[in-house]
């Protein structure tokens, strides 16, 4: 426990912490995916062969991986 504060408060920073370490892979993975199926329909809906699917993937990975900065960046200031 932190500082022998609330025990209730630190159980509260503990779920979080695991909340959101539990978060981080599905985040990684889900935002590309959107961006991998995403871009294939719009590829067969206009005809554009791979170049909407590479772009779509490309944007779900930044998109992922943003989100996981902010997530952990959140994380880090609960552990301060």
């Amino acid at each position: 426990m932190k500082d022998g504060g609330d025990p209730g408060k630190e159980r509260r920073r503990q779920a979080r912490f695991i909340g959101t370490a539990v978060t981080l892979p599905f985040l990684m993975l889900a935002a590309p995916l959107v961006g991998l199926f995403g871009g294939r329909w719009l590829d067969e809906r206009f005809g554009t062969e791979d170049l909407l699917t590479i772009i779509g993937v490309v944007l779900g990975l930044a998109a992922g991986g943003y989100q996981a900065y902010l997530l952990i960046r959140e994380m880090m200031k609960d552990l301060d």
